[in-house]
């Protein structure tokens, strides 16, 4: 054990119903979570031809994320029989571009297939891609989780799914993201010296990260993972102040409002023929 002898609280057996793979991984590398939310999919060949839709090339591309219908934009969703594969961008920080070859797209979802749709659970899942931004900054002097985020720090996930009515947005509503980022906090907490206003805040965040995932509910009233819903006690001043609970694209909590509604188009986005809500 490293200096301060810190180790993260053992995690609600909840959260181990998804299954991770590439665990062992660093945060680039990429995350792959396989849970029946994301659907039963009992056969992968409907997921082999919606992953063929996706635009390929070697090359990275800006990628514009404005939600408008074309092969590099996103949020985007390509679909076949019943999977569907959606491709968007998590967290806070909205940048207006995100460089990736589409060939890495391509593979993660085949990742994801191979892994869910073809593994044991036989269920969809997603993975995500540059996590390692996002764990920098958290864990940084500057990092908040109420603070407004970098656009850096921003990133990908493909999910493979049957099919949705809109976006699920799983690096920002999955459990999974939060014990992830908990374990970031945990981890350089382990690093930081002793009686440091850093550590304090360090363990308070990684506190509140593993609260909020014991809560997260991607299947009804969803929750960010950097927001603390208020029937929880707060997890420290170091950490940040409560975060107002969001709701996803059509959540109460956007409702009635031209900002609201300007939000939910721009996370939704108009996808046309792949079939989601405009």
């Amino acid at each position: 054990m490293a200096m301060n002898q810190i180790s993260a609280p053992s995690l609600p057996p909840s959260l181990f119903n998804a299954t991770m793979a590439f665990g062992d991984r660093p945060l680039s590398y990429g995350r792959t979570v396989c849970e029946q939310f994301y659907g039963n999919i009992p056969d992968s060949r409907d997921c082999k031809d919606a992953i063929e839709k996706l635009p390929g090339g070697p090359n990275p591309v800006a990628y514009v994320n404005d939600g408008r219908y074309g092969p590099y934009h996103i949020p985007q969703a390509k679909r076949s029989g019943n999977c569907m594969v959606q491709v968007e961008l998590a967290g806070q920080g909205n940048p207006a571009t995100f460089r990736v070859a589409p060939d890495t797209i391509r593979k993660m979802a085949s990742r994801v297939r191979g892994v869910c749709v073809e593994g044991v659970s036989h269920t969809g899942g997603f993975i995500t891609w540059s996590l390692e931004e996002m764990a920098r900054w958290l864990t940084s002097p500057e990092g908040e989780l109420d603070a407004d985020m970098p656009p850096s720090t921003s990133f990908l996930t493909v999910s493979v799914t049957t099919t949705f009515p809109e976006y699920i947005s799983p690096g920002n509503y999955d459990p999974a993201i939060a014990s992830v980022f908990a374990q970031a906090e945990y981890d350089a907490a382990e690093k930081t010296p002793p009686n440091s206003r850093l550590l304090t805040k360090l363990k308070a965040r990684g506190a509140r990260l593993l609260k909020i995932a014991q809560v997260m509910d991607p299947r009804g009233r969803r929750i960010p993972w950097w927001s603390l819903p208020p029937n929880l006690d707060q997890a420290g001043s170091a950490g940040g102040a409560a975060g107002k609970p969001e709701t996803p694209p059509g959540g109460d909590g956007e409702a009635g409002t031209a900002t609201a509604r300007k939000a939910r188009r721009r996370r939704r986005g108009g996808m046309g023929e792949e079939g989601l809500m405009t």
